[in-house]
């Protein structure tokens, strides 16, 4: 929100009559922050209602480890849609996704969309700040992963943050030991996955597969 106004926190702190590492401490969400600071920043930041509503009702929150968020259908398909941007704009995060073989073989869409999907994939992982890499069904170890995860680590002094989602609501979580736990799930994933190399001609050759079942399905079936 600050980078926003293009405020400088020297200058957020001086008309605030703050020190900067009382600027610092709320800015990365360190513990002890009170309900008066925190709403002393949005205002000064001109948050709108929604934000200081959502802001307030985390601070009620007490620090279970974990936090629960229901999704509302139209913002969550909005949000999914909004995270491709940060991939696209200057100084995107450096990002690695693990992508399960099974995954390129199950049609959403029809043959073209896999098609297209796949080569995008493709394309993708050439970029700098992305690493796409594949894990075979062939793996030893891949089922000991059983479910979607995000981990998403920070500068310093912000505590790593592992994300879980489910068809209803998204869960953020960031007790040390459940993090623990996800990056051994990440190591494991980075062992037994392909290289980026071998990724991206994984890509290659099941959108060659899709395309050749579109041309197929376009010719339609040949009647004796």
């Amino acid at each position: 929100m600050r980078l926003k106004l293009d405020l400088r926190a020297e200058h957020l702190s001086k008309s605030l009559g703050w020190s900067l590492s009382r600027i610092s401490r709320l800015e990365h969400g360190s513990r002890g922050a009170t309900a008066f600071d925190v709403g002393t920043l949005l205002g000064r930041l001109e948050a709108d209602p929604p934000t200081r509503a959502r802001v307030a009702r985390l601070i009620e929150e007490h620090d279970l480890g974990h936090y629960i968020r229901p999704h509302h259908h139209r913002l969550f398909v909005d949000a999914r849609m909004g995270r491709q941007d940060i991939y696209v704009r200057n100084a995107p995060p450096q990002t690695t996704f693990y992508i399960h073989e099974a995954a390129l073989q199950a049609v959403v869409g029809g043959n073209k969309v896999m098609h297209d999907q796949l080569m995008r994939l493709r394309f993708m992982g050439t970029w700098s700040h992305m690493d796409l890499r594949v894990v075979p069904l062939s793996a030893v170890g891949h089922h000991l992963v059983r479910s979607p995860f995000n981990l998403m680590t920070f500068d310093t002094p912000i505590d790593p943050v592992a994300c879980a989602e489910t068809d209803t609501a998204s869960l953020f979580i960031d007790d040390r030991d459940a993090i623990k736990t996800y990056k051994r799930h990440q190591k494991l994933l980075a062992r037994i996955a392909l290289s980026a190399e071998q990724s991206r001609a994984v890509f290659a050759y099941w959108a060659d597969i899709y395309d050749r079942r579109e041309d197929r399905d376009d010719r339609g079936t040949d009647l004796a």
